[in-house]
């Protein structure tokens, strides 16, 4: 985590409140251009070999798939002083009614390197803001966003995810799977305004304040997965993926799932839908001067546009 500050601005901390649902934001990387050109190169490296494909009459050496989620959201995360006690949680859905904006896509695929063997990998990300006028107290940080005051508000997150992936069971219908890789996960919040705010010893502060907390942090993740073949051109495809850590500074864990109907209009097109999930718990993360802490997860239906080579 990052909290970072200039000479005008302060910090703020955390307050506990119910459950909403919202929708979400997704806004591109700069790496993924390097990406398409890693996995275009091993695809063209692995040209030459040949095994049966899945489902029978699609290509499965290289796939790769771009779409979208219909999202629901609960959102609660708390920033406090390390030396002090943990602050309690703010719900974002209800207290700041995310989000102002949103929108949302995702990528993922694998490359199929042997009979039984893969390379998974993909990237999500959501992001939303609101600007909202306080009902009540809110501390973040170590300072007090008070009730009447407006307010402004962020909270992403993005996932990198790659891994290993190999088939122990490959019948002709159906291919169960392990998974071991790691998934890159980034997390934002912050709040933002510009007056109504005191400091930690109940004194006003001058000018804006704006305080984020920042989680970048490598997390392993284990995998099982089945693919489900129904017919030459349509299949099934249910995954869960997750871990937890509990390591020096930080304590939490990860699980995404999801399931999905595929069906192949062309040999190398395909289109999917079905639900996923993205679950983060993250009760404990220091940095210098502050602990952040995270309960969030996102679920909904997917939709998605997919290329088989």
């Amino acid at each position: 985590m990052h909290t970072a500050s200039d000479p005008n601005r302060q910090s703020s901390a955390a307050s506990h409140y119910g459950n909403r649902r919202s929708t979400a934001l997704h806004h591109p990387s700069a790496g993924l251009g390097r990406v398409f050109g890693i996995l275009a190169l091993l695809m063209m490296v692995g040209a030459g070999t040949a095994w049966a494909d899945f489902p029978g009459d699609v290509p499965d050496r290289f796939k790769i798939q771009a779409g979208g989620v219909d999202a629901n959201f609960n959102t609660n995360a708390s920033l406090s002083l390390t030396d002090g006690p943990a602050g309690a949680y703010i719900d974002f859905e209800q207290v700041f009614d995310l989000p102002l904006y949103q929108k949302d896509w995702n990528i993922q695929g694998f490359y199929r390197f042997s009979k039984k063997g893969y390379l998974d990998f993909g990237y999500v990300d959501f992001a939303r803001s609101a600007q909202t006028i306080l009902d009540e107290d809110i501390q973040w940080g170590e300072y007090t966003f008070q009730a009447d005051g407006q307010v402004t508000v962020d909270f992403g997150t993005a996932f990198w995810y790659a891994a290993y992936r190999h088939d122990f069971l490959q019948l002709e219908q159906v291919h169960i799977s392990g998974s071991a890789g790691f998934s890159y996960l980034e997390l934002t919040s912050g709040l933002n305004a510009s007056g109504s705010v005191l400091d930690q010893n109940g004194n006003p502060v001058a000018g804006e304040v704006d305080r984020k907390a920042n989680v970048s942090f490598p997390v392993p993740l284990l995998g099982l997965q089945l693919d489900w073949k129904l017919t030459k051109r349509t299949a099934i495809q249910m995954y869960t993926r997750l871990l937890y850590i509990d390591y020096q500074d930080f304590a939490g864990g990860i699980r995404q799932a999801g399931i999905f109907y595929e069906w192949y209009p062309a040999r190398h097109f395909g289109i999917g839908g079905g639900w996923s999930s993205y679950q983060i718990n993250i009760s404990r993360y220091e940095t210098g001067d502050y602990t952040a802490r995270f309960d969030y997860d996102v679920n909904g239906l997917e939709l998605y546009l997919k290329l088989a080579f």
